[in-house]
């Protein structure tokens, strides 16, 4: 296992120069992959909850027995609205994750430690899209998010990550 090496003075000037380790470059790469992947899963839930919904309910229709009987469009619209707004709160998450991954970039500790609870929320949100009713792709696209999510927090505080938002920390005025 090897370290990186403490960072150093570049000559008279008082800026370090310190390379961005490999951790943190890969966790904002997944970060961004966690944000997009979640916002186009939202985006695809949101737009077909009411399709998703009349397809559900006919089919539980079918399932029961009850062949001939008629769609409550209250359950429906009931449905759909909770589709709506677990698609809504994946959609969020995405995009509150992206816009701090830039963050991210720059090891800046507030920002790993927002951006983790984030990635907290975010496998919560997709985890009621996965357990759920919704399309195939939402539900791909939610698992690779979770699965990333957890990755993208252990690299972010990975010793690596630590010792780099550190020196940033010392370096600066």
């Amino acid at each position: 296992m090897s370290f990186l090496p403490p960072p150093r003075l570049a000559g008279a000037s008082s800026a370090i120069l310190i390379r961005r380790p490999t951790t943190l470059t890969l966790g904002f790469v997944g970060a961004l992959l966690v944000g997009l992947s979640s916002v186009i899963a939202g985006v695809l839930l949101v737009t077909d909850a009411r399709n998703l919904a009349q397809q559900t309910a006919a089919d539980l229709l079918t399932g029961e027995g009850l062949y001939g009987v008629g769609l409550n469009s209250a359950a429906v619209d009931h449905a759909t609205d909770a589709l709506t707004t677990r698609g809504a709160t994946v959609l969020v998450s995405g995009a509150l994750v992206l816009g701090v991954a830039f963050a991210v970039r720059d090891g800046a500790t507030w920002a790993r430690a927002v951006l983790g609870l984030l990635l907290l929320g975010t496998v919560c949100g997709n985890g009621l899209v996965v357990t759920d009713v919704a399309p195939a792709a939402s539900m791909g696209l939610g698992v690779v998010a979770m699965a990333l999510s957890v990755a993208v927090v252990a690299l972010l505080f990975l010793p690596a990550s630590n010792r780099y938002a550190g020196a940033r920390k010392r370096g600066r005025p």
